[in-house]
């Protein structure tokens, strides 16, 4: 039973697991309006609404797992790590606002406006697909949140690696 969600268990907060949620809902919802626009079909307008409620929500969740895992490993950034969460936070807290706003947007903008709201909500994703660039370099260039083991300190390259086999 101790290896059932072995590797949550072995996170040191929630952040991770979260993030991912938020980016393919707010990615979906961009996918849903672009199609409802080409279409004109009423029902892909109310599922990419609800798309981007849920994903504005889960970046919140995100904002709110980032803040005590940014605290906990503060004290082990060094400058360049520190500089690179800040943007990747400020980023974050500018998606966020930005979903905000098209949320509110959908609820009280006329139907003629939809094409001004595609392109404030393409640009907010790529806001989103920053930070989580920036996310995704604090991992794995920094190694923020990663546990050095034996094996990842042994410096070979991804050519020197060799793929396990079964029975390994």
């Amino acid at each position: 039973m101790n290896d059932v969600l072995a590797g949550l268990y072995e996170l040191p907060n929630l952040h991770p697991v979260v993030v991912p949620v938020p980016i393919g809902l707010l990615a979906g919802s961009v996918l849903l309006d672009l199609l409802a626009f080409a279409t004109g079909a009423p029902q892909l307008w109310t599922t990419g609404r609800w798309t981007l409620w849920l994903g504005t929500l889960g970046l919140g969740l995100a904002i709110l797992t980032g803040d005590p895992a940014a605290e906990s490993v503060g004290p082990f950034l060094g400058a360049d790590a520190e500089a690179l969460m800040e943007r990747h936070h400020e980023l974050g807290m500018i998606a966020l606002v930005a979903c905000g706003i098209l949320s509110v947007w959908r609820l009280v903008a006329p139907a003629r406006w939809r094409a001004q709201y595609l392109l404030l909500a393409a640009a907010t994703l790529a806001i989103v697909a920053i930070g989580a660039d920036l996310g995704g370099l604090l991992v794995f260039r920094h190694g923020v949140g990663v546990r050095a083991t034996a094996d990842s300190l042994q410096g070979r390259t991804g050519a020197e690696r060799r793929r396990p086999t079964p029975g390994d």
